[in-house]
């Protein structure tokens, strides 16, 4: 180890801007990030055992600003978000690795340049980046062959789900009034072995399927399969390519009471099992999964069971 009596440190400081624009000026602008400011600290030592001097530890903060149109509920084209993003990142000599922490701040402006916070995100991370729904906090993984990803939603914040690599998205709009077609979208994450334990589950978890719209999550559904087994073989993420998409509209059996208020077509997602050529199929609705209907297009074994994550 390196005698902090001999620590020297050693700052450079690097500022990249790519472009500086005036707050009004981002209305008009799509996702960008417009200033990036990066500031690395490394610290000098002399190894107690060796001799030697050398590097003992690089630190890195790196500043982001970031902004995208607010389209939450209504589209204003004089409202956007702005992103104010911290990260940290920290590695030791040793057996410490790599640490480092995410933090996002998100303000609302309105046409008027008002200013409101709107959300707070801070949690462990390496990186971060915006997408169609979600600010994502990524984790490096240790064996370098998929990272952890937090998914919030970007324009309030919430917590939607977690888990391995790139989670297979659906996007589509329910037809539950014909008159007034709402935006939905649904995931699949696979449920790999350092997903939370579930208890009183008969059977393997294979996945978790998430219901939402660009705000919060309606439904959280445990796909389960009786045999731990095949559940498993499901999920695994390396050997088993998971696809999820919206198949149009399917033909409910005749519906039980009023004819004139329950909708007789229905609309179904389906998840695909690439290697093991099996696709299921789940019916929805506008509020989350129909799982009368699901349950009975399911093949024998599988079940879905209701989730209530523990808080991130």
């Amino acid at each position: 180890m390196l005698s902090i009596a001999h620590r020297m440190l050693a700052r450079f400081t690097i500022v990249a801007c790519l472009g500086l624009f005036a707050i009004a000026a981002l209305a008009q602008a799509n996702k960008q990030t417009f200033k990036v400011e990066s500031t690395l600290e490394l610290d000098f030592g002399k190894d107690d055992e060796s001799g030697q001097f050398g590097v003992s530890g690089v630190r890195a903060v790196e500043r982001r600003l970031l902004s995208f149109p607010y389209m939450h509920v209504t589209y204003d084209r004089d409202a956007f978000i702005v992103l104010e993003v911290e990260i940290r990142r920290e590695e030791k000599r040793g057996d410490k690795g790599v640490e480092g922490t995410v933090r996002v701040v998100a303000w609302q402006y309105g046409p008027e340049a008002q200013r409101r916070k709107i959300y707070t995100i801070e949690k462990p991370g390496m990186d971060m980046y915006v997408d169609d729904l979600f600010v994502v906090t990524e984790s490096y993984s240790d064996s370098g062959s998929s990272n952890w990803r937090r998914n919030f939603f970007k324009y309030t914040g919430g917590f939607a789900y977690e888990g391995y690599g790139q989670t297979p998205q659906a996007y589509f709009t329910t037809e539950e009034n014909p008159d007034k077609k709402i935006f939905r979208s649904a995931g699949f994450t696979p449920w790999t072995y350092d997903m939370p334990k579930v208890a009183g589950i008969d059977g393997g978890i294979i996945g978790l399927l998430t219901y939402m719209d660009d705000r919060q999550v309606f439904s959280r559904m445990l796909l389960v399969h009786k045999d731990p087994k095949a559940a498993w073989l499901l999920s695994h993420i390396t050997d088993e390519k998971h696809q999820f998409a919206f198949v149009d509209r399917y033909r409910r059996a005749e519906p039980q009471g009023d004819p004139m208020t329950t909708p007789f077509w229905g609309q179904k997602l389906r998840l695909r099992f690439h290697s093991s050529n099996l696709d299921l199929y789940f019916p929805v609705k506008e509020d989350g999964f129909d799982t009368e209907d699901t349950l009975q297009s399911l093949p024998p074994g599988f079940s879905l069971v209701p989730y209530v994550p523990a808080k991130p």
